[in-house]
């Protein structure tokens, strides 16, 4: 995300998470008037779904491939 980058990315130092977190808060805060909606975002958690399917199957292949050798 160009936006936030163009607010975080001069930090050299975080002191820790904690900080790291609010500059990213208040940085989406700055920039959500200009976010626009996703289009097809309700199908997003069917998407989350099929990845983690796809996943899981690309990890059972590796597992029986090991087993294999």
């Amino acid at each position: 995300m160009v936006l936030v980058g163009q607010r975080t990315d001069k930090v050299d130092y975080w002191r820790n998470s904690d900080q790291k977190h609010r500059w990213l808060g208040v940085a989406l805060l700055n920039i959500k008037p200009r976010l626009r909606k996703v289009k097809g975002y309700r199908y997003l958690p069917q998407l989350r779904v099929a990845i983690q399917r796809e996943i899981e199957r690309q990890t059972v292949k590796k597992d029986q491939m090991k087993e294999a050798t």
